[in-house]
């Protein structure tokens, strides 16, 4: 299920009554950098739920494909070198890049048995995500949210699920046969500001 506490979206990874789900997405403003860190919770709910479990589905994946086949896995923007840094995106961010890492790994390893793998970072998409967030803020359709798109998406609107869909459709195709280990923005330009 999907948790629209005021304290954020904790998504459908780990039971809304997690406490570490919870205070995840509480976390408001960095947490670490000033020195008073060393609690962590937050910093191993994130690494368990990104790269620790895309470990383990890379590794019975591993086992159970034995020639070609294509994995796609899911990122998030900021989390490379390609934008800014997003200093409230710390710890999910961190763990978000090492996913982008281990996929040019696996890459590399699952090569040789014609299986790509691959992860798309998508934008800003318009899903349940964020209805909390843009709730105070006049909605997801409100002016606020269209300003917000104006200013960080180039393309200056909402990307969708076909959006995200059609290069996942792409990427499992046998078209892109010969693509592994790449990082695929699909965010109407915002990685470009």
């Amino acid at each position: 299920s999907v948790s629209t506490q005021s304290t954020g979206y904790v998504g459908k990874t780990t039971p809304p009554a997690s406490d570490k789900a919870t205070a995840a997405a509480a976390a408001s403003k960095p947490i670490m950098g000033d020195g008073n860190f060393d609690n962590f919770d937050q910093y191993d709910y994130y690494q368990n739920v990104y790269p620790k479990c895309f470990v383990r589905l890379m590794e019975g994946a591993a086992k159970h494909m034995k020639e070609g086949g294509h994995i796609v896995a899911t990122s998030s923007p900021g989390c490379n070198c390609n934008q800014t840094t997003k200093l409230r995106y710390m710890l999910p961010g961190q763990a978000k890049a090492s996913l982008e890492y281990l996929v040019r790994h696996y890459a590399v390893l699952l090569a040789p048995k014609h299986i790509t793998v691959n992860v798309i970072i998508p934008g800003f998409t318009r899903t349940e995500a964020w209805i909390p967030s843009a709730a105070p803020i006049g909605g997801i359709d409100g002016e606020a949210m269209k300003s917000f798109l104006k200013q960080r998406c180039p393309m200056n609107k909402w990307g969708t699920a076909d959006d995200m869909g059609g290069v996942v459709a792409f990427l499992c195709s046998p078209a892109a046969s010969y693509i592994t280990g790449a990082a695929i923005p699909i965010d109407g330009g915002l990685h470009l500001m």
